[in-house]
């Protein structure tokens, strides 16, 4: 029974992907296991309890229908915590990304002299700077921004992380509390 549950789970979580997130598909399986939604091991070619995939795509809108629309709505918001979070992590990524590179440009630089000819990029095209120490002041400057940068997107990223796992709860004890009415 496990492994039906299983598959069925994945089977749900590939056509639903978009619409619930991994904990509320796992609730739906379990909540549509007693009507005898299983996926046959048999009969797994697009068959579920020997109905075809359509009939049980049907069967989880009915499902998707019969969610109130406050669980659908805190679905919904759940799903655009869980976007921004994304694009947070992404910039966060991205400044990380650039804080490595001024640190290795920093280390070059000091096994620089003040004779070596540095050049700096500007747009697409490299122009020679004034001096080494210039370069190190503008990088630094640069570097401090994006730590400042970084510092935010961690602040806020713990921020979100915060409200997705409160929400999570919330859908999981709505979700757990319309399934035991229905039942």
């Amino acid at each position: 029974m496990t492994k039906n549950i299983f598959i069925c789970f994945f089977v749900i979580k590939s056509m639903f992907c978009s619409i619930f997130d991994i904990y509320t598909i796992a609730e739906i399986v379990y909540m549509l296991l007693p009507y005898g939604l299983y996926f046959s091991t048999m009969h797994s070619v697009g068959l579920i309890n020997n109905k075809p995939l359509s009939a049980c795509k049907e069967r989880l809108h009915m499902a998707e229908e019969q969610i109130p629309k406050q669980i659908q709505d805190q679905i919904e918001r759940l799903q655009q915590l869980q976007s921004q979070l994304q694009m947070v992590q992404q910039q966060r990524y991205q400044i990380e990304s650039r804080l490595r590179e001024i640190d290795e440009a920093l280390e070059e630089l000091e096994k620089t002299t003040e004779k070596t000819p540095i050049y700096k990029s500007v747009g697409s095209i490299l122009i020679k700077a004034d001096g080494k120490e210039t370069v190190i002041s503008e990088l630094k400057s640069n570097k401090e921004s994006m730590d400042i940068r970084k510092n935010a997107l961690n602040k806020q990223e713990g921020q979100l992380r915060e409200k997705l796992t409160e929400l999570q709860s919330k859908v999981q004890n709505s979700l757990n509390l319309s399934g035991k009415g229905n039942a």
